[in-house]
């Protein structure tokens, strides 16, 4: 089942952020991948994922092909900031 798509372009960086899951137990995957302006991943950017106002955020870095994945998520809203040396972060409100 197809959780969220959304397409965020902030120059330079443009980030593509595709959630899917197969949604088992409540728990869930956000994955996607980031990229720059022409298309071109991004490795190594780091993402955080935020549920609600307080707490500390999930944390991970890009892979090579620009791709990331948190696993095992409880169903919410969530925020999510991608932020690289050289490029402009990106933030996208209400992923889930």
């Amino acid at each position: 089942m197809l959780r969220a798509v959304i397409l965020l372009r902030v120059l330079p960086l443009a980030a593509l952020l595709a959630g899917s899951a197969a949604r088992a137990q409540d728990l869930s995957p956000i994955s996607g991948k980031v990229v720059d302006g022409k298309g071109v991943p991004i490795p190594g950017a780091t993402v955080r994922l935020f549920a609600g106002e307080t707490g500390p955020p999930i944390e991970l870095l890009t892979e090579i092909d620009g791709s990331f994945t948190f696993a095992n998520l409880p169903a919410a809203s969530y925020r999510l900031v991608v932020e690289m040396t050289g490029f402009q972060a990106a933030t996208v409100e209400g992923v889930n």
